[in-house]
């Protein structure tokens, strides 16, 4: 299905943990659905191994730096790594992204996506813009103008702001395409676009 190598018929690994550092901002239920479920299904077509569980890192602000999702392998071989850094770059993985071993060595890094970050206001616009308009409306017009340039990954709350993540191959392309819808919805008054990997 991805072209990855099939790595044998065992059922189960023999248990080496490899962990993928995500350079991405995504929740927990977030990062289920659009890295650790999928990733998943292609170790288990592959052979490669299992995805055994996963983190957030929060930073300060209560904004997540970056996710971690563990994987137990059959084995550490540069087949296999390569495996999992393109089945996971082909889920949208941010650059800036590593496997690293239990020993915290860096095994190898990929990604091939850039992220955008747009920051709503959540406090100091009229009442009836936060009762009127959704996010969901924010990723709407985002979408429809994005195309195949981005991709909508998740949200986060945190306080006095809402951050809706996209990633893409071209931050400037993401950016200069939702120029012409967010300056036309209410909820986006006062936003933020920032570069987020």
């Amino acid at each position: 299905m991805f072209g990855l190598l099939k790595m044998g018929n065992e059922a189960t690994p023999k248990g080496m943990l490899v962990i993928a550092r995500l350079n991405s901002r995504i929740e927990p239920l977030d990062r289920g659905e659009v890295f650790e479920d999928p990733l998943a299904e292609i170790l288990e077509e592959t052979g490669l191994g299992e995805v055994t569980g996963g983190g957030s890192m929060l930073g300060p602000d209560g904004e997540i730096t970056f996710i971690d999702i563990e994987i137990m392998v059959r084995d550490r071989s540069d087949e296999a790594l390569e495996g999992i850094a393109l089945a996971l770059d082909t889920l949208g993985a941010p650059k800036g992204s590593i496997l690293f071993d239990d020993e915290n060595r860096t095994l190898r890094e990929f990604g091939r996506y850039e992220g955008l970050g747009i920051y709503l206001d959540g406090v100091n616009l009229p009442v009836e813009v936060y009762q009127a308009v959704s996010t969901e409306d924010v990723v709407g017009a985002c979408h429809a103008v994005l195309g195949d340039a981005g991709r909508y990954h998740g949200s986060r709350s945190m306080a006095g702001r809402t951050a809706l993540y996209f990633y893409g191959p071209n931050f400037k392309q993401m950016k200069d395409s939702i120029a012409s819808a967010i300056p036309g919805i209410a909820l986006c008054e006062n936003a933020l676009v920032e570069k987020v990997a």
